[in-house]
């Protein structure tokens, strides 16, 4: 994705234009990624109900579709007031 995909995106929803990649596309595109993240970490091939936005008959690779409940990621918790940036949380 182009570095200036953050600010077309941003322009966009100001001028309500369609941006460069369209929402529904991204969509597609991130969630394809995260399939593959949890293909990776189960060490399993994982088969997906594009449908439903679900993993077949797989509870355990549902699961990691979502992060717990409680907001633990396993990342340190962001200090309050600390800037952000478009690349990263």
């Amino acid at each position: 994705m182009p570095a200036t995909e953050h600010r077309n995106f941003l322009d966009c929803v100001k001028s309500r234009k369609t941006p460069t990649y369209p929402v529904e596309i991204m969509h597609l595109l991130h969630a394809s990624l995260h399939m593959g993240d949890i293909s990776i970490r189960l060490n399993r091939k994982v088969r997906w109900d594009a449908r439903k936005e679900r993993f077949v008959d797989d509870p355990e690779a549902d699961a990691m579709r979502h992060p717990p409940p409680n907001g633990a990621t396993g990342r340190p918790k962001r200090r309050k007031n600390a800037p952000r940036c478009l690349g990263g949380d």
